[in-house]
């Protein structure tokens, strides 16, 4: 059963690369060469409905693991701001709906295993802008591990645990990544995903009124970025975080000599913080520039970059409605 899959995935993969010029183009990247590296896309996903039937209360509640996913590491210069902890994050404060990166930031709940009780994970998110409105940015590794595509895929934007939900729920329909190994490399591990319309028709940016302008760069430093996302489990003596509570970090950047990344000096990566946005602090509109996905600090984070990024979001941005 695997090879038939396999062959109508890359199939499906060919035909994608053929389309991806009909979609927009970050304003920062229009005269960018873009040698685009191969665009691979998620099988059919299930219906709208089903997706979020699939999303109990608890089982959303049981995708916040209570222990470590792997080996912690400190950030590599202490942390900016007074008040954070040794990983360099702090609380942000409720509701997140007020807060304008806070409601464009989400959780990204996904499902790894064949059990419907087993398996149940969260990753981070954010929106970005797009033709369609309905795109969403995150981590490679977030879709698709160890050879396997994670399902029922949900992003819930300023998402508040035990608080109602602000801003809907939204099913991703389709999502693409540069590449088959893409989770692998500080280059590589981002992913562009296609929500559902609500069956009102309207669009994931309307509903929050607002979305990150994706800035593409190759070796950029940014004097002062932020992450936004959902850690789940800290370093000992910082946590433990509770339950779907968004955190952010700010921190210096500097470039990577091996990887075309962005390394992040002042703040630690946290199993949950993957696929969260990393953006510039005082840009307008707001500018992500990069995503958080790998948990050695020195490695980098995956930008946004013109091979990667680009060719995977006029993938998602030209489907049909």
């Amino acid at each position: 059963m695997q090879k038939p899959f396999l062959a109508l995935l890359f199939a499906t993969a060919s035909t994608v690369m053929l389309h991806v010029n009909a979609g927009a183009i970050p304003a920062n990247s229009r005269n960018q060469s873009v040698v685009p590296l191969e665009v691979v896309p998620s099988p059919p996903a299930p219906s709208r409905d089903e997706v979020i039937r699939f999303w109990t209360p608890a089982r959303m509640e049981a995708a916040w693991p209570p222990g470590p996913g792997f080996d912690h590491r400190f950030p590599i210069e202490p942390p900016l701001d007074a008040r954070a902890d040794q990983s360099g994050y702090t609380l942000v404060q409720a509701p997140y709906a007020n807060r304008p990166l806070s409601r464009i930031t989400g959780i990204l709940f996904f499902h790894a295993s064949s059990d419907p009780n087993e398996g149940l994970h969260h990753c981070s998110a954010s929106v970005i802008h797009s033709r369609s409105g309905n795109l969403i940015l995150t981590a490679a590794h977030c879709i698709y591990q160890a050879h396997v595509w994670h399902d029922m895929l949900m992003f819930v934007p300023a998402f508040n645990g035990m608080q109602p939900v602000p801003f809907e729920k939204w099913p991703i329909r389709v999502a693409f990544m540069p590449g088959q190994g893409a989770p692998g490399s500080p280059e590589t591990d981002i992913a562009v995903g296609r929500v559902y319309s609500l069956p009102s028709g309207k669009t994931l940016e309307a509903e929050v009124a607002g979305s990150l302008q994706p800035h593409v760069s190759t070796t950029e430093v940014f004097p002062l970025v932020r992450d936004m996302g959902y850690p789940s489990y800290a370093i000992p003596g910082d946590g433990p975080y509770l339950y779907a509570q968004q955190r952010e970090c700010d921190s210096h950047t500097r470039q990577n000599e091996e990887f075309r990344s962005l390394v992040l000096l002042n703040c630690a990566p946290q199993q949950g913080n993957s696929g969260g946005p990393i953006v510039r602090v005082y840009s307008s509109p707001i500018e992500v520039v990069a995503v958080f996905a790998k948990i050695t600090p020195d490695s980098g984070q995956p930008r946004l970059l013109p091979d990667t990024f680009i060719p995977i979001y006029r993938a998602a941005d030209s489907l049909s409605p």
